[in-house]
């Protein structure tokens, strides 16, 4: 797999969607994965409370066009740091 196509996938996998909250009354059931409204709560597809906790990796709109820190450290290795400190989404600009 390309890096551009493990970015891609990356983000795909990484990114939020928000549906409308359900109606009072009626159900909308929620596809796994994917995030909801509840007044100012964010709600998982089982209707669990959760927090968007996030980070920015830079790197793809400079020069180099390649997430920073990659001449230190492999993807995997960064991937699994922020994962570790509770982090469940990334922002990364190309």
């Amino acid at each position: 797999m390309g890096f551009r196509s493990f970015i891609a996938g990356a983000l795909l996998s990484l990114s939020i969607a928000c549906a409308s909250p359900a109606n009072a009354g009626t159900t909308n059931p929620i596809a796994p994965g994917y995030l909801s409204t509840s007044g100012a709560k964010i709600l998982d597809s089982q209707g669990r409370e959760t927090r968007i906790l996030g980070i920015n990796w830079f790197g793809g709109s400079t020069w180099n066009k390649a997430p920073h820190g990659l001449w230190a450290r492999n993807y995997k290795s960064m991937v699994a740091q922020m994962a570790s400190m509770g982090l469940n989404t990334l922002r990364y600009l190309f």
